[in-house]
């Protein structure tokens, strides 16, 4: 049998990706047919295609073909008609239903909102104990074969013609197939260290599955109770005002089902103990176990009964400010992998820069990205608040770790598609910015060093508080205008030299340890700082094996794509830019409102304890959020960008996460005065032990002079931050030995 090109084409005209395929692989016949997940085939790769001999005919789903998801019953359909039976009837007639040849079903949809990638829906336990597939979808990323290919059999509706379900409609459609499940995964087994001592009859997170209450946690949350079927209680996720389910809990498993439930991922299976560490402490599993137990969750193991009359002087004395600080600003905990998950141009951009980097680095590949996405969406697009995507970033990573990678992958896109004469690499001076903005009215600097600027600041250069209000007025005027020095207004204007809409970007690199060495109060007080979005990336370095090639077409068109929509409007695009602004979803402005009222009570948090710093950091949180939404938006869709509730709350854990680690590595490496940071460095000699060391192993790292390591030794115990035990010799015989513990 031959597709005929037809019938391909009918389906392309309403916005289906159709591909040939070869039936027998069920698989594209094309080369790279990944690229059509982004885009649309022309009509002339249609008409070149179909006028050969193809027996099948494949549509990719997702985006591409216009939020497209297809519910595939596999194993000869067994569960279609019990499914069918828990759907509205007029919901039903909207579907696209066809038989497969293995006697399954499919039924095709498009969605009002995005679909996520492919999900499991129900497995069951079939012949010979094996767990099979019953019903799944084909999402994001995924394709079907269908009609009219052999053995593929329409029985309602037309590809031609798929009706869209809103979101409501969609998640009752997979609700009503994933009450059919009858396989819950297996929960891994979470490993948790918790230094002090891991010998326990039974685990805190093993207790708090046995008798935690996660359905109180679930509606502290947001989480709404449904009903209960047998051995499972379902409840819907926050932010679902009325629908079927998204998630089973049976006492054992909290099973999530939906797409939009985050930060769960759908298609997995969690202990209670999971998912109490990830609501309440961000994934940090050991964190939440070492919370557990000090609220009476565990049980250690009683050790035999020794001689402990050597261990004497054990010192806590009175209370003190950095016991305080430990308690204000936790360490979060590492980088949530599930925020690299970002959709379109930026998945693009980061394959390409981790395939070809000597070290490849995720954080430093994010902000590479995330910047150079920023650039190309200046003074084009802005949401409805009028917020822009102008962003200054600074990444934190030792030398070796490959900071340089980043920028060199900018600089090869920004060859590859005319556009290096938007990007700079140092900024000499205040007027050398003025003068540069002035020429492009947008641009990336790409910087390295960056810990020298503060340091500059912390010393009161004038020359650095120079740059540092200019570096602040150019991010405050991409609204508006910014109004040049006297001296670089040309004589022939006589209203002076004005930028519309400047709109600065500033990717930059430092070594942490002198990046927050240069941190103080007034520092980090400064306008600057909490305007940047600052990101520890200096994780362990892994060398790569980097791969020389060409940038990836797709990539290539996306920033084509920007960069025309920034040049429409002919030459009063450069002096007077039309600033599209962005469509967004009508839960976007809920779900930005609830984050303005976190970050308002984080700033009321932290003025009842004076502290400044964080005060200043939150009150720039929710604006970082509406920035990076635009960004998400853009990434995912760059030829019609439209911010959404996942943009939002994507933007929302990542500044969130970021503002709580800032706040950490400042509190660890910031001080007051010189006394002070003496105090901190052998606090984090004592840190990066792993919260134990010996006197031996802080006077060797901090090299001071042993009358000077006890008294910073003597502070740090009165203020209840660190305990010291004094062991005696083995066998009574030599030295004693001390030892200091963070409390």
């Amino acid at each position: 049998m031959k597709i005929d090109l037809a019938t391909a084409a009918a389906y392309h005209a309403t916005g289906l990706s159709v591909l040939p395929a070869v039936r027998e692989r069920k698989f594209p016949a094309v080369g790279s047919w990944k690229t059509y997940q982004n885009r649309l085939p022309s009509e002339l790769e249609i008409s070149t295609w179909f006028a050969n001999a193809h027996d099948a005919l494949c549509l990719v789903c997702g985006k591409v073909s216009g939020n497209l998801e297809v519910i595939d019953f596999d194993h000869a359909g067994e569960l279609f008609s019990a499914w069918k039976e828990k759907i509205d009837p007029e919901l039903y007639a909207k579907l696209v239903i066809e038989k497969t040849p293995s006697g399954g079903y499919h039924v095709a949809y498009r969605s009002a909102g995005e679909v996520c990638g492919n999900i499991k829906l129900a497995q069951g336990i079939r012949e010979e104990g094996k767990l099979v597939t019953l019903i799944e979808t084909r999402g994001e990323g995924g394709l079907f074969l269908c009609a009219p290919s052999e053995g593929y059999e329409l029985i309602q509706g037309d590809f031609s013609a798929v009706t869209t379900v809103s979101s409501e409609e969609r998640e009752n459609l997979l609700s009503a197939a994933y009450e059919l499940n009858e396989h819950l995964p297996k929960v891994e087994r979470t490993v948790v260290s918790i230094p002090d001592d891991n010998t326990f009859i039974i685990r805190p997170g093993d207790d708090f599955n046995q008798r935690g209450d996660l359905r109180s946690l679930l509606l502290t949350y947001g989480w709404t109770p449904l009903h209960t079927q047998g051995e499972n209680e379902y409840f819907r996720r926050p932010g679902k005002q009325s629908g079927g389910q998204s998630a089973s809990y049976n006492g054992e498993v909290f099973y999530v089902f939906s797409s939009n439930a985050v930060p769960f991922e759908p298609g997995v299976g969690y202990s209670p103990f999971q998912v109490y560490a990830i609501l309440e402490h961000n994934g940090d599993y050991t964190q939440a176990a070492k919370t557990l137990l000090d609220n009476g969750y565990g049980k250690k193991a009683e050790l035999a009964k020794v001689d402990l009359t050597g261990i004497i002087n054990q010192k806590n004395l009175s209370n003190g400010s950095e016991k305080k600080a430990e308690k204000l600003f936790p360490d979060p905990g590492p980088f949530p992998e599930e925020l690299f998950k970002i959709p379109g141009f930026f998945k693009e951009y980061f394959q390409y820069s981790m395939e070809t980097a000597h070290y490849p680095n995720k954080l430093l590949t994010l902000g590479g990205g995330l910047t150079f996405l920023s650039m190309l969406a200046g003074r084009v697009f802005k949401d409805r608040r009028g917020t822009h995507p102008n962003i200054y970033w600074v990444s934190l990573a030792n030398s070796g770790t490959g900071k340089e990678h980043a920028r060199r992958v900018n600089k090869n896109l920004a060859i590859a598609t005319g556009l290096m004469g938007y990007i700079g690499d140092n900024i000499a001076s205040g007027e050398g910015l003025e003068d540069s903005m002035l020429l492009t009215k947008k641009k990336l600097f790409m910087l390295d060093e960056m810990d020298t600027l503060f340091n500059s600041l912390k010393q009161r250069d004038a020359r650095a508080e120079a740059m540092m209000q200019r570096l602040l007025s150019f991010y405050s005027a991409v609204d508006s205008f910014y109004s040049m020095r006297v001296k670089a207004k040309q004589k022939d204007v006589p209203f002076g030299e004005i930028i519309c809409n400047p709109f600065l970007v500033l990717y930059g690199t430092a070594l942490p340890k002198y990046f927050y060495g240069a941190l103080e109060e007034r520092v980090l007080e400064n306008g600057l700082i909490p305007r940047t979005i600052i990101v520890d990336a200096d994780i362990p370095r892994k060398s790569g094996d980097p791969v020389d090639i060409a940038p990836p077409e797709t990539l290539i068109e996306m920033i084509n794509v920007l960069k025309e929509k920034a040049l429409e409007g002919g030459d009063l695009a450069s002096i007077n830019p039309v600033v599209r602004m962005l469509a967004e979803t009508d839960e976007v402005r809920q779900l930005l409102a609830e984050d303005q009222a976190y970050c308002d009570e984080r700033v009321r948090f932290f003025q009842m304890h004076n502290e400044l710093a964080a005060q200043a950091l939150w009150t720039r949180a929710h604006e970082k959020v509406c920035k990076l939404a635009i960004l998400y938006a853009i990434s995912e869709n760059v030829y019609d960008p439209k911010i959404t509730g996942t943009a939002v709350m994507w933007a929302r854990a990542l500044v969130a996460y970021l503002t709580k680690r800032m706040l950490f590595m400042a509190d660890v490496y910031s001080y007051t005065d010189d006394f002070d940071k003496e105090c901190k460095k052998v606090l984090n000699v004592i840190r990066e032990a792993g919260g134990t060391a010996s006197k031996s192993q802080i006077l060797r790292a901090v090299r001071r002079p042993t009358d000077k390591i006890k008294k910073l030794l003597d502070t740090l115990i009165e203020r209840e931050v660190i305990t010291e035990t004094i062991v005696p010799p083995a066998g009574g015989q030599g030295r004693v030995s001390r030892c200091y513990t963070i409390r």
